[in-house]
C-alpha cells in the first residue's frame, strides 16, 4: 500500500511523530514551546514550506490528498511530523547546551563552506535561497543547531558502556533478526539440467564456472554470489535450506516460483563471536532511541497549533489522482539523505 511506503520513507526524515504534550488552540506567534522556549509560527511554516517543496517536487501535487491512516491526509500527517521534529530538535538542543556543548565559528564556518561549494555557482546559490524564502542567517543557524545536536548525541553514544552480558542477552533476544549466511546459488529452470549440474559439482567441477555458465538470474554475473542475508530476506524455500547448511556443503535441489536452486553456503555468522560488532551497534542504537525517548518524556511540552488553519497553499492538480495501489512513492537512499541535509 502507498501510505505505508509513505509512512516508511518519513521515518527516514523525520525523528519523531508522537509527543506528550498539551495540545491547544494557536494563539499569538507560538507553534509551541519546549520548556518554556519558544517555536514561532513562522519558523514552523518556513520548515512546512521547505518539505512541501521537496515532496511536490518529486512527487506532484496528488500526494497531499493520500490517505495515511482513516481521517488523516498526507497533508495532515506532515504539518504534524514536522512540529514534533522541531520540539524534538530544540529539546535535544537545549539538552546540549546545558551539557555544556558549543560549536565554534570556525566548526560552523567548515560546515557552511562546504554546503555552500556544493552549488555550481553564486547565482544558483542564491536562487536556491530565494525560492525557498531563506536567509543565509537561517541556514546557519540551522546548522549551528545540527551540529550542536550531534555533537551531544556523538558524545552519548560514544561514551555508552555496554558490558559483555548487556550485548549476550541483546544477541539472544534478537538472534533471528541478527545471523547471516553468506551463499551463493545456481538457477536453473529444467530439472534434467539442474540434476547435471549437481552432479558436476559432486565431482568436483567448479561452483562458479557452472553459475556464470548456467544460471538464469544477475547473480550469473558473479558466480551465483548472493552476499550475506538474515532470515525474512529470501523467499521461504531457499531461506530454510540455507540456514541449516554448514560452510561450504551444497545443497540438493531446492524448487521455488523462480526455478530449481543448488544453493551452497560460503560463511555463517551465526553465533554471537561473530555477531558481536553488529550487536554492539545495534544495542547503541536502541540506547539512542531510549535516550530520545527520555529527552521527550522529561520536556515541557505544548503544542499550541491549530493545524486546520495552516495554509501549505496548496495547489490542485489538474492530473486524474492514481488510486493507492497503483501509484508508489519511490523509495532509495540517496532521497532520503537529500531530506535528512534539511533538517
Amino acid at each position: 500500500m502507498k501510505n505505508k511506503k509513505i509512512v516508511l520513507f518519513l521515518v527516514l526524515v523525520l525523528i519523531a511523530t508522537a509527543f506528550t504534550g498539551c495540545v491547544q488552540k494557536a494563539e499569538g506567534t507560538e507553534a509551541a514551546t519546549v520548556n518554556g522556549e519558544s517555536i514561532s509560527i513562522e519558523q514552523y511554516k518556513k520548515e512546512l514550506a521547505l518539505y512541501k517543496n521537496m515532496y511536490e517536487s518529486q512527487y506532484g501535487n496528488d500526494i497531499w490528498s493520500i490517505e495515511m491512516e482513516e481521517g488523516k491526509t498526507f497533508e495532515r500527517y506532515l504539518k504534524e511530523a514536522v512540529l514534533d521534529t522541531m520540539v524534538l530538535d530544540k529539546a535535544l538542543e537545549q539538552e546540549a547546551l546545558d551539557s555544556g556543548f558549543e560549536v565554534s565559528e570556525e566548526e560552523l564556518n567548515e560546515q557552511f563552506d562546504a554546503y555552500k561549494g556544493q552549488f555550481p555557482s553564486e547565482e544558483e546559490y542564491n536562487s536556491y535561497l530565494e525560492s525557498n524564502d531563506l536567509s543565509e542567517e537561517y541556514v546557519k543557524n540551522s546548522m549551528k543547531k545540527d551540529q550542536l545536536i550531534n555533537k551531544y548525541i556523538n558524545d552519548y553514544v560514544e561514551n555508552l558502556e555496554l558490558s559483555e552480558d548487556e550485548l549476550k542477552e541483546y544477541y539472544d533476544s534478537n538472534k533471528e533478526q541478527i545471523d547471516s549466511v553468506k551463499a551463493s546459488h545456481i538457477l536453473v529452470e529444467n530439472p534434467v539440467l539442474a540434476q547435471d549440474i549437481l552432479a558436476k559439482l559432486y565431482e568436483g567441477e567448479d561452483f562458479e564456472e557452472l553459475a556464470a555458465e548456467h544460471s538464469i538470474d544477475g547473480s550469473a554475473q558473479s558466480g551465483g554470489d548472493l552476499g550475506y542475508f538474515k532470515r525474512g530476506e529470501m523467499i521461504p524455500e531457499f531461506e530454510e535450506v540455507a540456514f541449516t547448511l554448514e560452510t561450504g556443503e551444497l545443497s540438493g535441489l531446492v524448487e521455488s516460483q523462480y526455478g530449481i536452486h543448488i544453493i551452497k553456503v560460503m560463511d555463517r555468522k551465526v553465533n554471537f563471536e561473530d555477531n558481536e560488532l553488529e550487536v554492539k551497534e545495534a544495542l547503541k542504537n536502541q540506547k539512542y532511541n531510549e535516550k530520545l525517548e527520555e529527552v521527550k518524556e522529561n520536556a515541557d511540552i505544548e503544542k499550541l497549533v491549530d493545524y486546520d488553519e495552516i495554509d501549505l497553499g496548496i495547489e490542485e492538480s489538474s492530473e486524474v489522482p492514481e488510486s493507492e495501489e497503483d501509484s508508489e512513492i519511490p523509495e532509495s537512499e540517496e532521497e532520503s539523505e537529500d531530506l535528512e541535509d534539511l533538517e
